[in-house]
């Protein structure tokens, strides 16, 4: 799990846990959406939960 917070926002909880593997699969999320052109301040936290863990970000995208 990691939290995600954008521009000092509130913080979403995702949970990369998959009990089959992930294998080849990616899964995207919004987490902003709009019109407006600014800056964003994008805060990543893993929650280790006091066991080993690895998150892996294949990419922000802004179109």
């Amino acid at each position: 799990k990691f939290t995600v917070r954008i521009n000092d926002g509130e913080n979403r909880v995702l949970d990369t846990y998959f009990k089959d593997g992930w294998g080849d699969c990616t899964v995207t999320e919004i987490l902003e959406e709009n019109d407006i052109k600014k800056k964003y301040k994008i805060d990543i936290e893993v929650l280790n939960e006091g066991k080993s863990s690895q998150v892996t970000i294949l990419g922000i995208l802004v179109s």
